[in-house]
């Protein structure tokens, strides 16, 4: 089976992606798959000699005109025609956002999994992992609370991709939806496997906040995502791991970092009384996965 880890970026974002693949490579040197960074600019993108494969892609008239804000711009939908392509070449493919840490090894093992029938995998948001809660995207679709996944973490059975013409389904969502696209892409995608896709264990998708940053390390996550305002690139990311953020460029060491020593107190008080209420929430959803390859199909 052909499989590839996907990136998706513009050429402002390339250092960052390229310290994800440096970190996947670091994990797991004896992975057998591909690392692919796509972007519509990839032809004049230039490449250190451990970059990942350069995939060139056409952004759709229709993608950039979506609904798009001042965080989220039309380059949040690139992820959709950059899985297109790559599933015309793959088998598996493994989307992962840049703001993406990767802890421990298991993307190999990952993407060998029974995905049972679905075409896509993903991890539940972690609002939802909380406490069940309507989405607004779903309004009218059904009375009944809904899951909804990240979009940060995406395995993609490629062949049924293709077969079911989802690039198809989902232009056709953006022609008679775009009103309901509030989280954008992600939207977009929940969407189009409503109720019919597998979930898998938050530890592929750890969506790294102060509710749950006491429970981290515990929990052992595989990725960790960094999707909140502070990414693993700021240069002062009080609020982050001190190793991933370092591992993201290792000349940080030498640098002398200004603390304000009260302001840090004050965050680590909040991390802790915030990550005790959060704790036993967070484990009660852990125990629905025996363990890290565990899945639970939605119907």
């Amino acid at each position: 089976m052909k499989s590839c880890v996907l990136l998706v970026c513009d050429a402002g974002y390339v250092g960052h992606a390229i310290a994800l693949v440096r970190q996947i490579r670091r994990t797991e040197p004896d992975g057998e798959f591909d690392i692919v960074l796509a972007s519509p600019e990839a032809n004049s993108l230039q490449m250190p000699d451990d970059g990942p494969i350069l995939l060139p892609i056409q952004v759709d008239a229709f993608i950039t005109a979506l609904p798009m804000n001042s965080r989220l711009k039309h380059y949040t939908y690139w992820r959709l025609p950059a899985i297109e392509k790559a599933c015309q070449i793959y088998d598996r493919v493994l989307y992962l956002d840049i703001d993406i840490y990767c802890a421990a090894p298991g993307i190999g093992a990952l993407m060998s999994i029974d995905m049972q029938g679905k075409t896509l995998a993903a991890v539940l948001d972690v609002q939802q992992q909380y406490r069940p809660r309507r989405i607004r995207e779903f309004a009218g679709m059904t009375p009944e609370t809904a899951p909804y996944f990240n979009a940060g973490v995406l395995l993609i059975d490629a062949n049924r991709w293709r077969d079911e013409d989802i690039s198809r389904k989902i232009e056709g969502l953006c022609n008679t939806d775009a009103d309901r696209l509030y989280c954008h892409d992600q939207s977009l995608l929940n969407l189009c496997f409503f109720r019919n896709w597998l979930e898998l264990s938050p530890v592929w998708n750890w969506q790294f906040s102060k509710k749950n940053a006491l429970i981290s390390m515990q929990a052992g996550p595989r990725l960790i995502h960094y999707e909140g305002s502070q990414k693993i690139w700021d240069q002062d990311a009080d609020r982050l791991a001190y190793s991933h953020w370092l591992s993201f460029d290792p000349d940080r060491a030498l640098q002398i970092r200004e603390r304000n020593w009260d302001q840090r107190a004050a965050i680590n008080r909040q991390f802790f009384v915030s990550g005790l209420y959060y704790r036993r929430k967070t484990i009660s959803f852990l125990r629905r996965f025996p363990h890290d390859m565990a899945t639970f199909s939605h119907i």
